[in-house]
Parts: C-alpha cells; structure tokens; sequence
C-alpha cells in the first residue's frame, strides 16, 4: 500500500502507521454522541430548575431541584426508562401554579396578575379536585358563567385550556357564553373641545391631552421626559407601565404589541404649552398612579357635563375624530399604534350623528325630481 504522507508504495498492506515516515494510515471511526439531547433547562424563581420536552405529541415538563437532576430525569424519560410522572393527579389549582411558575419569566406582570386573579377566582368548586377527576368540563363553565361575562369566561377558560395542553390533559370540546362587544362612550368633536377648555389649569391636564393623543393608561405611566421632543414637538412611546400580580406598578421597556411603539406629532396646542411649562424635565411624565388618571379624567368629565369616557375613551375619541376629519386609515393607525385598519374598524370607528345626517341628506336630494333634472341639465 502507499504511504499518503511520504509516497513510498513498499509498505505492508494493512499497516496502522507507515514503516518510514511514521504517519498513520488508518483513520479510526470518530465514536458517535449517543447522548440524548434535551433542551436547556432554566432556573424558575423558587431555585428549582425546569425543562419542557415533547414526547410523542404530548408536552412532558420536569421541574427538579438541581439542575443534574433535571437533566438527568429529562434524558432518562425521553429514552424510555421512566413514565413521565402523570400530572393529572394533581388538582386543578396546583396545574395553574405549575404553570404560572414555569413560564413567570416569559409572561408579562399584566398577563400574570390576571393568571392569579383567574386562580383565585374562577372555577372555586373545582379547584382543590384532581384534574382526572373533572368529568364534565362543561359543567364547570356552566356554574361560573351564571356570574361572569362572556368575556371574563373567554379568558378564564382560555387559561384553564392552556394548562391542559401544558401537563398533557386532553382538551375537551365545551360552549362558552358569548362575547358581547360593550360600547365604550367617546366624544363627539364638539365635546372634545369642551373638554379640552375644561382641563385648563387641572392637574390632570397633561395625562388626559395625551389620552387624546392615542396614549393608553399604560403608556401614559411610563411616558419619561426623553420621550417629549418639544423642539420637534412629537411624543414617542416605547414601554408601559403595568400592575404586577401583587398589584405593584412595573415599567416595561416594551409596549402591547409592536406597533404600539411609534412617534406622534403633537397635534394640541394646550398639550405643547402645558409640557413646556414643567420646570422639572426628569422623570415620568405624569407621576399619578394609571388608576388615578382614569378617576380624575372622569372628574373632569363630570363636571363639564361630558359622557365619563375613561382613558380609553380619549383613544377611542382619537380615533373617531380623525376618521370625522378624513385622515387616512393608515394615518390614523400608525398614530394610534393599531397593527391592523380591521380593529380599528371594528372597534373604535364611529361615523357622528351629523355625518349620518349629512350623507343621509346628500342621498335623498340625489333621488329628488328636481336634483336629477339640475344634474341633467349641468351635464348637457
């Protein structure tokens, strides 16, 4: 055989190593990982340690107290010498807690109080039973729906729902209430104005022109001075401030969704004068609580004899305003921070009772003998 390395072709047929230069001639066999690979697991809150694996279609979760011993359960059930544990035993309640704690540092503070909310609240006859146990799910929709609304329902059984896929459970077929879309008051573009001069001199002024400009409660709150840009008088947002579970206000360098985060013109005088005359620029924006906002601004309301529109109501009249105005749809959202015209469409477009009567009128003239014989005689 010949040698690669020094070109001799006298060597012995079979050799591992070539007689003269010594260079190997054999290449052994790399020997293969045949270590089960598993994902990363991660440290949860509590110091225990977490990691979800997919066995046969079904969601498989591992929570251990070192992260050895994680690792080593996970790789011992995904070759087969151990049944994953069959979690169904446990109640309805401690399934919530499992898994609020393993995804606590992935869900938003909002979304986790309302997680806790639902576990304290919802579901109270079935909480402390085991999961296996619940034969009629819908049963147990069935008694909470006699007191919440559709929409408490909606989410309380989506969370229940995505419990069960987590630990395995087989999601079962149930009727929910249905939603009602509950009409949120706005301002008609004359109270708008009404309720622009009320807020002259009000403490709350600040935080409600920025209602309507757009902002929600949560945005308002986290609104800091290097947001304001008074030279090119725009106001950008780029996080919010939320309560956590513990009802305590977390600021979050994130906003609602991706089109949240956007740059608004300063569209209102009042709103220009009112952030120029703040002598101390540092700092949040407004320094009330997102609830006190929403108490004064209906205070405000009150008074001036205006429909007790919230802050969500100043977005809403944003949005209802611009479309009075004729402002593009695509306008009107990227200001607004919508990602799609459909919910504003939906949800926040309404067409004023004047401009209902006005086209009204612009239809009956046009059907009138006397509008087609001027439109006729305009055309000859």
């Amino acid at each position: 055989m010949k040698c690669k390395s020094c070109g001799r072709t006298d060597v012995p047929d079979g050799s591992a190593f070539c007689n003269w230069c010594g260079a190997k001639l054999i290449k052994t066999a790399r020997k293969k990982n045949t270590e089960l690979k598993i994902p990363e697991p991660r440290k949860l809150p509590s110091g225990n340690w977490f990691v979800q694996l997919r066995i046969k279609g079904t969601s498989v979760s591992i929570t251990e107290p070192t992260e050895r011993a994680c690792r080593e359960k996970a790789r011992a059930i995904k070759a087969g010498l151990i049944k994953p544990e069959d979690k169904t035993d446990i109640t309805l309640g401690q399934a919530i807690d499992k898994y609020i704690e393993a995804n606590s540092e992935v869900l938003s503070p909002s979304t986790l109080r309302g997680y806790s909310i639902i576990r304290e609240n919802r579901f109270k006859d079935y909480m402390d039973k085991p999961m296996k146990n619940i034969s009629d799910w819908q049963t147990v929709i069935n008694k909470d729906a006699a007191k919440y609304s559709g929409k408490t329902m909606k989410n309380s059984w989506g969370l229940v729902r995505t419990v069960m896929v987590y630990i395995g459970y087989p999601v079962p077929d149930v009727n929910l209430p249905q939603v009602m879309k509950a009409e949120r008051p706005y301002f008609t573009p004359e109270q708008v104005i009404t309720f622009v001069e009320a807020l002259d001199g009000h403490p709350i002024k600040i935080a409600a022109l920025l209602g309507l400009h757009s902002l929600r409660r949560s945005e308002i709150a986290a609104l800091t001075w290097d947001n304001i840009d008074l030279k090119k008088k725009t106001i950008t947002v780029s996080g919010a401030a939320v309560p956590d579970k513990d009802n305590k206000m977390v600021v979050r360098n994130q906003t609602k969704t991706a089109a949240s985060q956007r740059t608004i013109p300063i569209m209102i005088p009042e709103l220009t004068d009112a952030l120029a005359a703040v002598k101390d620029k540092t700092g949040p924006v407004v320094k009330c609580t997102p609830n006190n906002i929403y108490v004064r601004i209906n205070n405000v309301c009150r008074k001036a004899g205006l429909p007790e529109v919230g802050v969500h109501g100043l977005r809403h009249s944003f949005a209802s305003l611009g479309f009075h105005l004729g402002i593009p749809m695509e306008i009107i959202c990227l200001w607004g921070g919508w990602s799609d015209s459909k919910t504003v469409r939906d949800i926040y477009m309404h067409l004023y009772k004047k401009d209902l009567e006005k086209h009204q009128t612009a239809m009956l003239r046009f059907y009138t003998k006397d509008e087609i014989l001027n439109a006729v005689d305009a055309a000859a």
